[in-house]
């Protein structure tokens, strides 16, 4: 079975994506032969207060069929971060959080990562960070945005290594 853990709905702030509604996701999925995926709203990458793509998020998939699996993007940077994490988590059936350290102006050596971190796994939610959201040649003039180092996500999770 193959499960998609890196798709989005909605629109980005630098590139139009394909596939971008909850008709063209399933319909390349079905093409693909993904039988499910995890999905983030794309606008909340950008967004300082990422919860209400979430919230725009949860209301494209309403009555979906639950083979697409929707994902809470969080900003502990952001005041009201815990309310987010809980409102994702137990009002609207998100699954898992994605951190974007770098689009929301933290490190994941902060303490408030730290903090997300924790509270998304006392929820039941595993994190994801991922390594970057578009390749740095497509950025633009307006944006200047670093990878995540593996470094820093591989002390996160302890030191364990979880990849070669």
């Amino acid at each position: 079975m193959l499960f998609d853990i890196n798709a989005y709905l909605g629109a980005f702030a630098l590139r139009e994506l394909r596939h971008n509604d909850v008709a063209g996701l399933s319909a390349f999925m079905e093409r693909k032969g993904i039988r499910r995926a995890l999905v983030s709203a794309a606008e909340a990458i950008t967004w300082k207060d990422c919860h209400s793509a979430n919230r725009l998020l949860s209301e494209r998939l309403a009555g979906t069929d639950g083979n697409i699996v929707p994902c809470a993007v969080i900003n502990p940077g952001y005041a009201g971060w815990r309310r987010d994490l809980e409102e994702a988590s137990c009002g609207m059936g998100m699954r898992a959080v994605k951190l974007y350290p770098h689009w929301h102006g933290y490190s994941l050596g902060d303490g408030c990562a730290d903090e997300v971190v924790r509270a998304a796994t006392d929820l039941g939610l595993p994190v994801l960070i991922p390594v970057r959201a578009v390749d740095r040649r497509q950025l633009g003039w307006l944006f200047d945005v670093p990878d995540v180092p593996l470094a820093d996500i591989i002390d996160r999770v302890g030191g364990r290594r979880v990849c070669q």
